[in-house]
């Protein structure tokens, strides 16, 4: 800052980390939450949850705002890279599902066997 400056802006540089989540709650709700540690103090994090239906739409508003008809090329490719990762999410849940299930079958032939 200059001595002849009538600014009032410090910037006061403080180390911030960010875990993120995605959480469903216990009454189905889905939500993007944020756990937010400053100053790296690993004990207190400040939490933010952001609902997943609000999330997607603000960003149907900023893309029909900021980029007008030509916004549906963004959209496209948003919705399409969800549905890639949820088609991941459910392969990962189907494979756990089927070793839980193989696990299970594993013990129950055991027992039947006895």
């Amino acid at each position: 800052m200059h001595p002849t400056s009538n600014s009032n802006e410090v910037v006061i540089p403080v180390p911030v980390s960010v875990d993120t989540d995605l959480v469903i709650d216990n009454d189905g709700y889905f939500y993007l939450s944020l756990d937010v540690y400053i100053n790296e103090d690993e004990d207190e994090s400040h939490e933010i949850k952001i609902a997943f239906s609000e999330l997607v739409d603000d960003l149907l508003v900023f893309y029909k705002e900021e980029y007008g008809v030509d916004g549906y090329k963004t959209l496209y490719s948003v919705a399409h890279e969800l549905s890639r990762q949820a088609e991941r999410l459910r392969e990962s849940a189907q494979t756990m599902e089927d070793s839980l299930t193989a696990t299970a079958d594993l013990f129950d032939q055991e027992e039947s066997k006895k």
